[in-house]
């Protein structure tokens, strides 16, 4: 395995993979899916949704995706 394969990859790095992977298969990104926006922006975009709604964001703190929901 080369260095590169070792080494983790950065959040930003794993989005773009997952999400051209979606891209490819589905043609979108699901609407659930709302990438790299802060814990605040996501707070206000489930504001004005109804109770049950949810969103997955890659996190700011850790390695990783953040779910958040209403």
């Amino acid at each position: 395995i080369s260095e590169a394969a070792k080494r983790p990859t950065l959040p930003q790095e794993r989005l773009r993979r997952s999400t051209l992977q979606s891209v490819l298969r589905n043609g979108s990104v699901p609407e659930w899916f709302h990438g790299i926006i802060t814990r605040k922006t996501a707070e206000e975009l489930l504001m004005v949704k109804p109770p049950g709604y949810f969103l997955v964001r890659v996190s700011e703190s850790r390695v990783g995706y953040t779910l958040s929901y209403r």
